[in-house]
């Protein structure tokens, strides 16, 4: 038995396999105004906060990877309300948080 000819086995077909994921877009951040005194990096970087912070609560929003969504509220969590507080020591048996 012969096999027709023009039909083959296996190969690379359009559509076929996993769905390629969507990539995101470029972040638009304002443009820096200009002055004519030199800036400190911190003040230059308090331009971008507020675009920053947006991104961070888009990505905590709707981030399509658990462990990078947690990760975005946490930084937006510590921005809001400062780093937690800590025990001034690993020994002393007390909880964070609590007074004594």
């Amino acid at each position: 038995m012969t096999r027709p000819t023009g039909v083959g086995r296996g190969g690379r077909r359009p559509g076929a396999g996993r769905p390629r994921k969507p990539r995101a877009g470029p972040v638009a951040l304002p443009a820096p105004r200009p002055t004519s005194e030199p800036r400190s990096a911190m003040e230059m970087a308090r331009l971008y906060a507020d675009s920053a912070i947006e991104v961070l609560a888009k990505i905590a929003a709707e981030g399509s990877n658990d462990r990078i969504r947690v990760q975005a509220a946490r930084i937006l969590l510590n921005r809001a309300y400062g780093l937690p507080r800590t025990c001034p020591s690993a020994g002393s048996g007390s909880v964070a948080g609590e007074d004594a």
